[in-house]
């Protein structure tokens, strides 16, 4: 299976027009500003948590972290954790912490969350802030900053 690095790697320059390629540098260029970040955010299905996390992404050179996204990812490209992911899934199980946050370990070593890290709905429990506070505390890293989307029904 093909993994992050290798599909970036498969792009050529010549796929990407001169205009392209120059407002990309431009925005990684300014990227440079801006200090690492680790941002949580809540909110129910539909509250806009997605649209906003590729938002930020976008502008501070993030990488957004939605573990439903990261369990399929894993399971596409058959890792060892995805394999693991998938058994417990088509049994119509959820997901264990553990996992979950192994998973997520995994991800947030990557190139791709090198600038930090938005995280789409996660942590939902209290377990998995815990967790999530320990793995980043390994890291000398903690949250910055969490938002709450809280919409009308």
């Amino acid at each position: 299976m093909m993994d992050f690095e290798q599909k970036v790697n498969s792009y050529k320059l010549k796929d990407f027009s001169d205009e392209a390629i120059k407002q990309e540098f431009i925005r990684r260029s300014k990227c440079e500003q801006y200090p690492e970040k680790r941002i949580v955010l809540f909110g129910p299905p539909g509250s806009g948590k997605g649209t906003q996390a590729a938002k930020l992404e976008y502008e501070l050179c993030s990488c957004h972290i939605s573990t439903g996204d990261l369990l399929r990812e894993q399971i596409r490209y058959g890792t060892a954790l995805g394999v693991k992911a998938k058994t417990i899934m088509e049994k119509g199980d959820l997901v264990p912490d553990d996992l979950v946050i192994d998973i997520i370990k995994a991800k947030i070593q990557t190139a791709e969350c090198e600038k930090g890290v938005i995280f789409d709905g996660f942590p939902r429990t209290v377990n998995q802030a815990k967790k999530l506070d320990e793995m980043l505390k390994e890291r000398n890293e903690k949250v910055d900053s969490v938002f709450n989307f809280n919409i009308e029904q």
